[in-house]
């Protein structure tokens, strides 16, 4: 079984997201939703960049509540 390759790491905690949806929530956001810390993104799906990462917008906004 071939493992899917992450479309964003966290480089701080390591945390993997691999939706295209969480992707393009994370550009929005600019950091990374458990740690704050900087994202590493897989350009594959040629997501547009966004030039000024919103930085100030609360997780939830963008993402939603986590499921339990």
């Amino acid at each position: 079984m071939v493992k899917e390759k992450a479309r964003v790491t966290c480089m701080d905690c390591g945390f993997e997201w691999f939706g295209p949806t969480a992707a393009h929530a994370l550009r929005t956001v600019g950091c990374c939703t458990r740690c704050r810390g900087q994202l590493s993104f897989n350009d594959e799906d040629g997501l547009p960049e966004i030039e000024e990462p919103v930085a100030d917008v609360p997780a939830h906004l963008v993402l939603g509540n986590p499921r339990l």
